[in-house]
This record gives structure tokens, C-alpha cells and sequence, in this order.
């Protein structure tokens, strides 16, 4: 079976406050865990160099920083448990 994700398009629906019926998701299809663990260490290290040099401007946008991580990170760990739901079908 292929799992897919949301769209772009079922993701702003589903943060509307008129959400009504859950469609299948359209998107594209799931990637492999194995994958989603290369991909998130090379965004990981993409953005790098630009959370430092905002550090180093300005020490006080740690908070904005961290967020900023986290959210990565929880996306694509996301993308991960994804990734392992769709080899289990």
C-alpha cells in the first residue's frame, strides 16, 4: 500500500477553522526513514552557519534560534515516524 502526505493544499485546510470532512492525503508519497535521518542532518547543517551568525549579532535571539531548531527538528522527526508507519503497511 502507498502512504502519502497531506498536501500543501489539505495542511492549510486542516488549519482552517472550517475543517469538515478528512480527505486521503494527495501529497507526495512517504519517504523512508532512512532518507528523512539524511535529510535532517543536512538541513540541520544547512542552516547552521546562519543560527551562528545571528547568535554572534545578536545573543539575545537565542530564544527565536531554539524555536527555530525545534521546529525543524519536529518536522522532521515527523517525517520520520511517517516514514516508519508507511514500511509497516
Amino acid at each position: 500500500m502507498e502512504v502519502l502526505l497531506e498536501s500543501e493544499e489539505q495542511m492549510a485546510r486542516s488549519k482552517s477553522k472550517n475543517k469538515g470532512k478528512r480527505q486521503r492525503p494527495n501529497g507526495p508519497r512517504v519517504p523512508l526513514p532512512a532518507a528523512v535521518a539524511e535529510q535532517t542532518g543536512r538541513l540541520l547543517t544547512e542552516r547552521e552557519s546562519e543560527w551562528l551568525k545571528r547568535l554572534v549579532h545578536d545573543p539575545a535571539s537565542f530564544a527565536v534560534v531554539e524555536r527555530e531548531v525545534h521546529d525543524q527538528a519536529r518536522r522532521q522527526a515527523d517525517l520520520y515516524v511517517a516514514g516508519l508507519l508507511g514500511r509497516t503497511t
